[in-house]
């Protein structure tokens, strides 16, 4: 979920609970998402042209490995639908062609 695009928020309260009227007032309102998957192994294997990461992970979710060549350029799906581990995720991928890059791991 994209915070900076919040566009709607609900709060719902049961007003049997407080006879009259009254009002909900803020004093400080702090929305946060879900942590993002951060990369806590990796290792390369020249040879085979293969990365392999380990990332922290949310049980039950989808990831996807993203690729590109230079940061001047956008990245794209490398691997797509990889299942998660648990708390913790570790997968193995190809490098494309050449042996420099970036990778970057998204949950879908």
């Amino acid at each position: 979920m994209d915070l900076a695009k919040l566009a709607y928020f609900h709060l719902q309260d049961d007003p049997g609970a407080y006879p009259g009227q009254y009002t909900i007032t803020f004093e400080l309102l702090r929305l946060t998402g879900a942590p993002r998957p951060a990369i806590t192994s990796q290792s390369y294997d020249p040879i085979t042209q293969e990365f392999t990461l380990t990332w922290t992970s949310r049980p039950g979710k989808n990831y996807t490995i993203l690729y590109t060549s230079d940061l001047t350029n956008q990245f794209s799906p490398l691997v797509p639908d990889i299942a998660t581990g648990g708390s913790s995720t570790t997968t193995t991928v190809t490098m494309p062609a050449g042996n420099t890059g970036f990778l970057r791991v998204q949950q879908q």
